[in-house]
């Protein structure tokens, strides 16, 4: 990548976005802990149940002189780890399904009540995480954002060093086309005098070829008369030759019409002996 020298506005502009990425970075990753929930006002449930007429005790017959003692309640067993309670009086049986009841109400609305907390505290769980989420997707555009800017303000300075460069290109054809022009011209002036001195050399050549032409044409015309001796002398020699292989190839034709009449005279002797034997 070239080198780019950036201006001091931009580089400051870039710490200032990179600080403001690097907060929203931060404040992503440190959660604040959730607000605890309020305390539900505890609510009673009473039930009302009809209770059936006293029923009057017989009149006893005879008063006892002495009452028997009345039995002690028994201690009610309390956990290590829950907090003691004061022993309870064992009441008679409908009161202590009432109080049974009663308890059993109670529970329920605890019950109610921590399943209540639990949804209130899942309900701000899920704020926070959305919180979170768009807080880190605001994060994510700034950063784009501000990528974008970047990558542009990049963009731009390339098409400028681009710029800088492709006039520096032209400046330099255009030096270069002036030293090809200044060099063309002169190599037109030595083409010329290189032209100059040909034609005068040129002129020389043909005056001494037209004289070499001369002589040549001389002795090329003594040696056409030779040749043509010569080729005479080699016709007539060739024609003898001719004759000889002529008289030759009657020669061997005549000797061999004579092989065949003596082959033909030898079959047909042969075939009369056969007759003969037969």
């Amino acid at each position: 990548m070239r080198n780019q020298k950036f201006s001091k506005p931009f580089l400051l502009a870039l710490a200032f976005h990179l600080t403001l990425l690097a907060l929203f970075a931060l404040s992503a990753m440190y959660k604040p802990a959730p607000p605890e929930p309020e305390p539900e006002p505890e609510v009673m449930h009473a039930t009302m149940l009809e209770q059936p007429p006293p029923i009057k005790p017989p009149a006893p017959a005879e008063k006892p002189k002495t009452l028997p003692p009345e039995p002690k309640p028994a201690p009610v067993e309390v956990p290590k780890d829950e907090p003691k309670e004061e022993p309870k009086v064992v009441a008679p049986p409908k009161e202590q399904q009432l109080e049974e009841k009663r308890a059993e109400a109670q529970e329920a609305t605890k019950a109610k009540q921590a399943e209540s907390a639990k949804a209130e505290a899942k309900k701000a769980a899920m704020r926070e995480e959305k919180l979170a989420a768009d807080k880190a997707q605001k994060v994510q555009e700034a950063k784009q954002q501000a990528e974008e800017k970047i990558k542009a303000q990049k963009i731009a300075a390339e098409k400028a060093e681009a710029q800088r460069v492709e006039e520096a290109k032209k400046a330099i054809e255009r030096v270069e086309s002036k030293k090809a022009e200044d060099a063309k011209k002169a190599e037109h002036e030595r083409e010329a005098a290189a032209e100059k001195l040909a034609a005068e050399k040129a002129e020389k050549e043909a005056t001494e070829k037209a004289e070499a032409k001369k002589e040549a044409a001389k002795k090329a015309e003594a040696e056409k008369v030779a040749a043509e001796k010569a080729e005479a002398k080699k016709a007539e020699l060739e024609a003898k030759k001719l004759a000889d292989a002529e008289a030759k190839k009657e020669a061997a034709k005549k000797a061999e019409a004579e092989k065949v009449a003596a082959e033909k005279a030898e079959a047909k002797k042969a075939e009369l002996e056969a007759k003969k034997l037969a």
